[in-house]
């Protein structure tokens, strides 16, 4: 089951470590699945923007 707390909580330790492609397909699942998630868009816009 996919699980969007933890998936958004990968996501970020994923970006925090360097692996910026893995942290961005993390982003864009949690984001296919709930697109107005708040967070995930400011954190996905932001590694966008790098």
């Amino acid at each position: 089951m996919f699980n969007i707390e933890k998936t958004l909580l990968l996501a970020r330790a994923a970006f925090m470590h360097g692996y910026i492609i893995e942290a961005k397909t993390l982003y864009k699942k949690l984001l296919k699945l709930q697109p107005n998630h708040s967070i995930a868009k400011k954190e996905f816009l932001l590694i966008n923007s790098l």
